[in-house]
């Protein structure tokens, strides 16, 4: 049996999330589902960096209030 390992940023992770919307998608899905403690997670951002994730997730609440 082979056992591989690799280690990755959640930088390096958004970036290719943000290259592929499906995927994308699917990690949003199951963030979702799992639940994140929102609070927490703001915590880790500043400046321009939280108010492009603000962005970016009042756009998605957008469109997924269209449909």
């Amino acid at each position: 049996m082979i056992h591989l390992s690799h280690t990755v940023s959640g930088g390096e992770i958004g970036n290719q999330l943000a290259n592929d919307e499906e995927e994308l998608a699917y990690a949003l899905a199951a963030i979702a589902l799992v639940g994140v403690d929102d609070n927490a997670v703001a915590d880790y951002l500043s400046g321009e960096d939280r108010e492009r994730v603000r962005t970016l997730c009042n756009a998605i609440a957008l469109s997924l209030a269209d449909e």
